[in-house]
């Protein structure tokens, strides 16, 4: 007997219009690498290799998780992989001689200076990350598992009741205690950008 037919990663990555496999992906890698636009060029060679399914790159849905958590989960083993190999490229390419005549070139190379985009990007990711972490720290336990279910890519709220083991109103409660949380937050950020100018 055959098994399901096995889902075109394509039509996941297009279905996610808040592009939150991307987004999770890159935040992933920058974790790893401290450097956007690196991260960038590591996400973007994994989500290739993805769709080129070649080899071990090729995606095989998990039938436990969503088939976002799963291409996600892929996706970051890929890239955990690639940034590995390019490592060791790297490693390979920075045995050269010191330059007498420029002995700051070596911290240069390994130190770029970041572009001014890049550079704002990344403050931007980072801010997103704070905020975040400032709405989960304000919430109970049971609207920050229905968070982690929304990340999962799990939206509909009968699902969400049974896998949190509570009742829809007990959801939609929750989902406004986020609101709340997530308005308070936003709000306190104006309110400290106003008092900084």
């Amino acid at each position: 007997m055959a098994g399901p037919p096995d889902i075109d990663p394509r039509t996941v990555l297009d279905a996610d219009r808040t592009q939150w496999i991307t987004k999770r992906l890159l935040g992933y890698v920058l974790l790893r690498t401290q450097n956007m636009a690196r991260a960038k060029d590591i996400a973007q060679q994994s989500i290739l290799l993805v769709l080129e399914a070649k080899g071990w790159h090729r995606w095989k849905p998990d039938p436990a998780k969503t088939p976002e958590q799963s291409l996600l989960d892929h996706l970051c083993d890929i890239a955990r992989s690639t940034g590995k190999d390019e490592n060791k490229s790297a490693a390979v390419r920075r045995v050269v001689k010191p330059d007498p005549d420029d002995p700051e070139r070596d911290e240069r190379v390994r130190d770029p200076v970041p572009t001014s985009e890049s550079a704002r990007v990344e403050a931007e990711h980072l801010r997103d990350m704070r905020r975040a972490s400032r709405v989960m720290d304000g919430l109970d336990p049971l609207s920050r598992a229905l968070l982690q279910l929304e990340e999962e890519g799990i939206h509909d709220a009968a699902v969400q009741a049974g896998r949190a083991r509570c009742s829809v109103a007990d959801v939609y409660a929750a989902r406004k205690r986020i609101a709340r949380q997530r308005d308070a937050v936003l709000r306190e950020e104006e309110d400290e950008e106003g008092g900084s100018t």
